[in-house]
Order: C-alpha cells, then sequence, then structure tokens
C-alpha cells in the first residue's frame, strides 16, 4: 500500500482539528466570523486555555494563521503543540506555526506577531509582559522566546528583583535553530542570529550578525 502523500496527511489533519478549530474561531471572533476559520488548528493542538483576546489586524480568511500542520525533517507531525492564552496576542496577517509549537500568554502579557510570520516546529512563546515580532520573521526549531523568569525573586525588604522584560524583534529576522532569546531583548531589522545563541540584551545595528553565549554583535552588513 503506498504511503500517503505530505499534501494528504496535512489535508487528513485540517479535518482532523476542524472541532477544535471551529471552537477556538468561536471563541475568539464570535459565531459571525466562526465559518471564515481565519485560525486553523490539527487535532494535535492541545488547547488548555482559550481566555484573553485575540485580534486579526487584516481581512478575515480561512487559515491565515495556521498551527500543527507543516513540519521539518527533523519532526514528525505528531507532536502536540499548546494554546495556553490568558492575555492578548494580536496577529498583524498571516502566521505559520509548526508542529509542536506552544504559545502561553499570561493574564498581563501582550503578544504581538507580524506579517508572514513562521515558525517551522517545535518552539515555544512565553509571553507574561510583552513581545512584539515585526513583519516577515521566521523562527528555526527548539527556540524559545521568554520575557520572565518564570518565578518572582524578593530581596530581604520584599522588593521584587527579577521583573519582567520585553522582547522587541523587528522585521525581517531570521532567528537560527536552538535559540534562546530572553527578556530586555532587542534585535534590529534584518539581522540573523546564530544557531545555539543566548540573547539578553539590545542589539540595535540592523542586519546584523548576533551570535555566542552570552550573544554579541559579530558582524555588521555594510
Amino acid at each position: 500500500m503506498p504511503l500517503l502523500s505530505q499534501n494528504t496527511k496535512i489535508r487528513i489533519q485540517k479535518y482532523s482539528g476542524l472541532p477544535k478549530s471551529l471552537f477556538l474561531n468561536f471563541k475568539y471572533f464570535g459565531l459571525k466570523n466562526e465559518l471564515k476559520l481565519p485560525i486553523l488548528l490539527t487535532n494535535k493542538v492541545v488547547l488548555r486555555n482559550c481566555k484573553g483576546t485575540v485580534k486579526i489586524n487584516a481581512p478575515l480568511r480561512r487559515g491565515m494563521i495556521i498551527i500543527g500542520f507543516t513540519a521539518m525533517p527533523l519532526s514528525t507531525n505528531k507532536e502536540y503543540s499548546l494554546w495556553n492564552v490568558e492575555g492578548e496576542v494580536i496577529f498583524n496577517g498571516t502566521a505559520t506555526l509548526g508542529a509542536g509549537t506552544k504559545i502561553n500568554v499570561g493574564m498581563k502579557g501582550e503578544l504581538i506577531i507580524g506579517d508572514k510570520f513562521e515558525i517551522t516546529a517545535n518552539s515555544s512563546i512565553s509571553c507574561h509582559n510583552s513581545i512584539k515580532i515585526g513583519t516577515g520573521c521566521l523562527l528555526s526549531w527548539d527556540i524559545l522566546l521568554m520575557d520572565t523568569d518564570g518565578h518572582p525573586v524578593y530581596n530581604k525588604d520584599g522588593h521584587l528583583l527579577n521583573p519582567n522584560g520585553e522582547i522587541v524583534i523587528d522585521d525581517d529576522v531570521w532567528v537560527g535553530y536552538r535559540c534562546l532569546i530572553l527578556k530586555n531583548a532587542h534585535v534590529a531589522h534584518g539581522s540573523i542570529i546564530a544557531s545555539g545563541s543566548v540573547l539578553n540584551k539590545r542589539i540595535e545595528t540592523p542586519n546584523s550578525l548576533i551570535a555566542g553565549v552570552p550573544a554579541v554583535l559579530k558582524k555588521e552588513k555594510r
């Protein structure tokens, strides 16, 4: 018996995830826009929390945001993705979040994703304050964006020592395999972050090569 083609597998995933897609679209866009299905999910997307708000700053059409479909040679399309949203998510156009992508937005978090955004697979975005991603950005796989330390640390006087920060990624940025982008990072437009880098500061020189642990400016395009 011949193996199913990739397109056939995607169609099967599309229809197997239809109940979840209908639920998520109804929750955020109401009955009037539910059947437009601007967000499409596979059945491998776990809907842990569907609170807060989702906005799409473009005319709604089917499949503008797809979650869990695309994979890459080292993934299997069997990985579970996660939608755990209590705050605000804003899409400024189309977005592709590959198999195994995990989105976590806390009650006070604001996640803004630019047009033509893509994560290939198995990456996580954890937003408890502010993460802003520009247009045309591409994230590879096994990447973590996190604007929080995940737990508060107080001094003996009760003052918070590690407040949440923000992450800003400008337009046309490519992030390589297994990068960590942490709070207070800013990546200027047209830049590349090399695989395995850990960025926790502002690098505001456009068209830069950023690399290392901790990441630093390695080369500037002239």
